[in-house]
């Protein structure tokens, strides 16, 4: 799936942000279930709302707060 070069920008510093350690197995995680969201809502390219809550998705509400 298309990722808007903005969203994929924004989703890149987001993912520098995760300790070395998680970040490989997050980004791949991540990235995935966004391009699912995306694709649920009949989107051709991934946008900001779909990272967003795709992470939201991926991680329990205490690791996000």
């Amino acid at each position: 799936m298309v990722w808007k070069a903005a969203t994929d920008s924004k989703f890149k510093l987001l993912i520098s942000k995760i300790p070395i350690f998680h970040r490989q197995i997050t980004e791949s995680v991540v990235r995935r279930q966004a391009e699912e969201i995306a694709a649920k809502r009949n989107g051709v390219q991934v946008q900001e709302q779909d990272v967003v809550a795709a992470f939201f998705r991926m991680f329990p509400r205490h690791f996000t707060a």
